[in-house]
């Protein structure tokens, strides 16, 4: 008797499968060159994003709201001749969070005339809590809004002023671009700024530049990173919250607006 081996079909297609699988491996070592880079370049790009584009913090906060009896906060008597003042909801209460009179008002308290960043590849940085100078400047003067001023040390003395940007005048589109010399602690003035640069601490190394800030402008943006929202249906709890690339910043106009809300309250 003959012995002969039965192949089942189970056993071919395990088999098939075994061979598929072992042609596959090769073909994929056969490309690992481009595997390598690509896997290299997919890491790269991953380390360039999160080291030059900006970080993103979130504020958080939350305020309790109690009834006309008792003598906590109503958001709804922040202004004397409220027409919301007294039996409001807390839907209305939250509506007056996001304001933009009580934002602005918020924000002028913050005296935050002036913004610094620093100029990276992936978007710019804000510096706010650590700017490299000290703008000193009269309100009264004029000084164009959100064009960036580009400040460059020379020396221990002098600086360079840069702009170049567009901008309106009066309601006309214009080119304002110059570069300038001055000296720290010593008043620059041109028909578009008028200012003084004070030395404080050394600053880091990068490229900075500085804005006078548009009120109306940067109160919407404000608002634009606020959410305020109810904790939950059951508790009378609102919860503010800011988000943005600069921690320090949102912690401070977070407490300025709880700040001049609670201010009116107690006036």
């Amino acid at each position: 008797m003959n012995n002969k081996e039965i192949l089942t079909p189970g056993a071919s297609a395990h088999d098939e499968d075994q061979i598929d699988l072992v042609e596959l491996l090769f073909k994929i070592l056969a490309h690992w060159k481009w595997i390598t880079a690509t896997a290299f370049i997919g890491v790269a790009l991953a380390f360039t994003f999160n080291h030059f584009a900006p970080p993103s913090f979130q504020v958080n906060s939350t305020l309790i709201v109690k009834d006309n009896k008792s003598d906590g906060l109503n958001i709804a008597n922040v202004f004397s001749d409220n027409p919301l003042k007294g039996d409001v909801s807390i839907d209305n209460q939250i509506e007056i969070l996001r304001s933009f009179s009580l934002n602005h008002q918020a924000l002028e308290n913050l005296a935050s005339d002036i913004s610094w960043y620093k100029a990276m590849p992936i978007g710019d940085f804000n510096v706010y809590g650590r700017e490299p100078y000290r703008v000193a400047f009269d309100k009264t003067a004029f000084n164009l809004k959100d064009v960036p001023v580009y400040i460059d040390p020379i020396d221990n003395e002098q600086y360079r002023i840069t702009v170049d940007a567009s901008t309106k005048i009066l309601g006309i589109e214009t080119e304002v671009d110059f570069e300038a010399k001055a000296k720290f602690n010593e008043p620059f003035e041109n028909q578009y700024f008028s200012f003084t640069i004070q030395k404080t601490a050394p600053p880091e190394e990068g490229d900075f530049y500085f804005v006078f800030n548009d009120f109306d402008k940067q109160t919407l943006k404000n608002i634009d990173k606020l959410v305020v929202s109810r904790v939950n249906q059951n508790a009378d709890l609102i919860k503010i919250e800011f988000t943005g690339d600069n921690s320090l910043q949102h912690l401070a106009s977070n407490q300025a607006l709880l700040a001049y809300a609670w201010h009116w309250r107690l006036c």
